[in-house]
């Protein structure tokens, strides 16, 4: 049984079809088993109505069939969709659970929420380029007010596109805490005579109990 420890957060990419799977979109690898992703990543798993495989730690978006950690997640099986706010949607892979208060004890353990203030400091995932392997740097992006938007929305200053659905963390003794989802962008008119836009991209915050993070399961054979 291989499980990967790392408190480094990995890319995780997500693939649909079993014949010649397809990249769709990219999430980040929490802890030791659960990744994250965003409601735009979601709503095209759902739609793609095909298996969905996940490759963790691979930084390229072609399918590796020779990959040692690759997860199916497969349309039979049961999939709980639940709207948790108005931007995430959670999305488990259940054993046999009907309802989410069989999920593991460890979630209430593990995740932290941190609800960040504005001008405070977090780190968004960057797939680290030309390498095969998906491990990612950790930047640092600052918490800002969202324009014309109202809580529980804050912005974070200008991540790469690549980053939506990436998780947002801060750290608290070496343990990545994760804080939201970076889930669209807005673009915002400088003031002071500037007239360019900053791009600025809403940050969905985990507010409700730690278990309600959006998840995919992989389960270790």
């Amino acid at each position: 049984e291989s499980k990967s420890q790392s408190k480094m957060p990995w890319n995780v990419n997500i693939f649909a079809g079993s014949y010649a799977p397809v990249f769709i979109c990219s999430g980040t690898l929490i802890e030791e088993i659960f990744a994250v992703t965003g409601e735009d990543c979601l709503n095209k798993i759902n739609t793609v109505n095909k298996n969905v495989i996940l490759q963790i730690g691979s930084a390229s978006t072609e399918y590796d069939p020779d990959r040692s950690d690759t997860v199916s997640i497969t349309r039979t099986d049961k999939m709980e969709i639940l709207t948790i706010s108005a931007a995430i949607l959670t999305l488990t892979k259940s054993k046999e659970s009907d309802n989410l208060g069989n999920l593991p004890a460890c979630y209430d353990k593990v995740y932290s929420v941190i609800k960040p203030t504005i001008g405070s400091m977090g780190m968004i995932p960057v797939i680290i380029p030309n390498k095969g392997i998906g491990q990612i740097s950790l930047k640092k992006y600052k918490v800002v007010a969202c324009p014309e938007t109202p809580t529980p929305y804050f912005c974070v200053e200008g991540p790469a596109n690549s980053n939506f659905g990436q998780g947002f963390f801060v750290t608290n003794d070496q343990r990545y805490s994760l804080v939201g989802i970076v889930t669209s962008k807005k673009s915002q008119v400088q003031s002071g005579g500037h007239g360019g836009t900053e791009i600025l991209y809403v940050l969905t915050l985990n507010s409700l109990n730690p278990r309600m993070l959006p998840i995919l399961e992989r389960e270790y054979s």
